[in-house]
């Protein structure tokens, strides 16, 4: 936190911009983060003292050398005699392996059409990452010809060698949120591994995951960190699952299992021994055994580094590999089928991962103990860190009539009525699951729009372009969370969402807060927030329906569909009403769901029905007679015609914010002349008749 501030003072105290500069806005946008945390104390960004650290390099060197080697207390249940024999395996494996694989995914040459490659993923990502203890950036690689990192990179790897700075990684800690800044536990661990190193096993990543693929090497059930899945897809899974429970009658009960520390204590020696035994082995491997067996770890805090130190367990702070070796370290996690297990659209499905955050499902009790033992005892077996108090588990349906007890070995698991997974809060008190998740990113949503408007006194007025990027980055974001999976059938749970987005572009044209809805979107091009939700929810059938039939995600959509077409409430019933609900009602039949033109026809028609409503509200109204008949050039044909919605020229045009602003209250009618108050059924002000003092 100290360094966050520390460059947001450097940053404004040396910027020479003028009041009311959007210059000065474009800054803002690397303030309002810390600002939201930080609302009621911005004024610190310009405070020229200094800033007395929290914790001492000491103190984070303890912490994140604990954090990154095996814990002092071994749990009980861990095999240990299996561990042993691990190890043992793993030091009988040669430094010099031969690629057993018939495609040599791990002896092939380094080409240059695969430095192309890497090259392309680097300009999607941003170049602003932080460098390694080489100083070597991301944006520097583009710049290095592509046969001169062939060279480097092959010799490596013909070597089993690295450069010695390479094998050297930064540690910084970052302030958790909420968390206690005094305490060296409540601080993140983030890795600064040298970029030309992450490009080196990028590559390795690259070649696992062909490796993977032609093997089926990682199950459906594993959701994180693989291409072409979303981080939502397991709470649709859940949200389907629960809804085929209720049209069953059954109560369904749901497990989330916590690993703590998942990365850093993960046995690395027994990742060696599975990878090996499924004929993974050669060059690429060999040198990657090599980077892990050399690499060392230093602290940094502001200009201070604290003495290396190893790390003998866990995965490479920082590194391109870490997540996809992961995912074959947990393969084989399985718990086993029961009869009791949901089904969607004739499949059963009683897990689902995200990485490391587990979900275990089932409608009957004992199969669900059963399920959870299991997943206890894998642990062990694998010494893999369970965290029972940050495990919790739910009930939806039907209460038992007795409420049981899950016990994770000799400890109880937590019941709850609320859970946060994978960044979407979750509810078993509501009919809707996904009704806290609303109250909380509203609560969000509004802290960042008044972060944003908050440095208005010290800088000037928003400009309406840096206004509508800040809305965008930093609210929008929270106003859309979960929309894809949770529709808004229940319109008090979405109200909320609907005033903040209001206010928001209000207060951004100056305009006063009962102002005419249209002209809101009519101007910025912005889209309702309800409608934007729902063409969100639009594109999940056509990620859905190009899916592979393996996929449990598809499941759930044919799932869900067999619900709408036997008349029983679901997701796809769901988004059926509210296409219904439109100014122009659209229906959608079930076979529309699995047919992408269809969905693509719909998701046109209901921007067309927005539009429509909007236009209509501006031919018609009293107020919005100088807005109507307005020509935009059309970007597709060049011809001028009527746009609904289009972000106005004189919004940026105008320079002047107090010109801006009066310019747009004369155009929505929204001023203090004659022609607006005498509308008003009552005023503040006093009558004056004719030629005489005021009644």
């Amino acid at each position: 936190m100290g360094s966050s501030l520390g460059v947001c003072r450097t940053t404004a105290r040396h910027s020479v911009f003028t009041r009311g500069s959007p210059c000065v806005w474009a800054l803002l946008t690397i303030l309002v983060p810390y600002l939201i945390v930080r609302l009621q104390n911005y004024s610190e960004i310009l405070d020229d003292r200094p800033v007395e650290p929290a914790v001492s390099p000491e103190q984070l060197y303890e912490s994140f050398k604990a954090r990154l080697n095996p814990p002092e207390h071994i749990p009980d249940h861990f095999d240990a005699d299996l561990h042993e024999i691990m190890e043992g395996l793993a030091n009988t494996i040669p430094s010099r392996t031969l690629d057993r694989t018939p495609q040599r995914f791990f002896s092939r040459r380094i080409t240059i059409e695969d430095i192309i490659s890497v090259k392309r993923k680097l300009r999607v990502k941003s170049f602003r990452s932080a460098k390694g203890v080489d100083e070597v950036s991301y944006s520097k690689i583009p710049t290095i010809p592509n046969s001169v990192l062939v060279e480097l990179f092959q010799r490596c790897i013909d070597d089993c060698d690295a450069p010695q700075k390479w094998l050297v990684t930064i540690l910084v800690g970052l302030l958790m949120q909420g968390r206690d800044v005094h305490d060296p536990e409540s601080y993140r661990i983030v890795g600064l591994e040298c970029c030309l190193l992450k490009i080196l096993t990028l590559l390795f990543d690259q070649r696992l995951q062909e490796w993977a693929d032609a093997n089926d090497a990682i199950p459906n059930t594993q959701n994180g960190f693989r291409p072409g899945h979303r981080t939502d897809d397991n709470c649709f899974i859940l949200a389907c699952a629960i809804a085929r429970a209720r049209a069953e009658g059954k109560t369904l009960y749901v497990f989330f299992g916590d690993l703590t520390n998942a990365f850093p204590y993960t046995d690395v020696p027994r990742l060696w021994v599975d990878m090996y035994a499924a004929n993974v082995s050669g060059p690429f491997f060999d040198w990657m055994r090599m980077v892990y067996a050399r690499m060392v770890y230093a602290v940094k805090y502001g200009d201070e580094n604290c003495i290396p130190f190893r790390s003998i367990i866990g995965w490479m702070t920082g590194d391109s590999a870490s997540p996809g070796l992961w995912n074959i370290f947990f393969a084989d996690f399985r718990v086993r089928e029961h009869q009791s297990d949901i089904r969607l659209h004739g499949h059963p499905v009683s897990q689902a991962e995200q990485a490391d955050d587990v979900m275990i499902v089932s409608t009957d009790f004992p199969d669900f103990q059963e399920k959870i033992t299991e997943f206890w005892t894998y642990g062990g077996r694998k010494h893999v860190f369970i965290s029972t108090p940050k495990s919790k588990w739910m009930i939806y349906g039907p209460l038992p009539r007795v409420i049981p007890v899950l016990r994770m070995g000799e400890l109880i698991v937590d019941l709850v009525s609320e859970f946060k997974y994978v960044g979407i809060w979750l509810t078993s008190v509501t009919r809707i699951i996904f009704s806290r998740n609303y109250a909380i990113k509203a609560s969000k949503a509004r802290n960042a729009s008044n972060a944003i408007f908050a440095m208005k006194h010290r800088i000037g007025s928003l400009p309406a372009r840096e206004g509508l990027m800040l809305y965008m980055a930093r609210v929008d974001c929270y106003l859309i969370s979960g929309a894809e999976i949770s529709i808004d059938v229940d319109a008090s749970l979405v109200e909320e969402l609907v005033d903040i987005q209001h206010a928001f572009i209000r207060r951004l044209l100056g305009i006063n807060s009962r102002s005419m809805i249209a002209v809101l979107f009519s101007k910025t091009e912005l889209m309702p927030i309800r409608m934007r939700r729902l063409l969100l929810v639009l594109a999940r059938p056509r990620y859905m329906v190009q899916l592979e039939d393996d996929r449990r995600v598809r499941w759930a959509l044919l799932g869900s569909v067999d619900l709408f077409a036997a008349g029983k409430a679901g997701w796809a019933r769901d988004l059926a009403i509210m296409l219904r609900c439109l100014p122009t009602p659209i229906r959608i039949a079930p076979a529309d769901f699995l047919c992408l033109k269809s969905i693509e026809a719909i998701t046109k028609r209901v921007v067309e029905v927005v539009d429509a409503d909007i236009q209509f509200d501006i031919n018609f109204l009293q107020k919005t007679h100088l807005l109507r008949g307005r020509l935009e050039v059309v970007e597709e044909t060049g011809a001028h015609a009527v746009v609904a919605r289009r972000k106005r020229h004189y919004l940026t045009m105008v320079p002047i914010p107090a010109h801006r602003i009066a310019l747009t209250r004369l155009l929505l009618s929204d001023h203090n002349l004659s022609v607006g108050r005498l509308r008003y059924a009552s005023r503040t002000r006093r009558m004056v008749p004719p030629g005489g003092a005021p009644l």
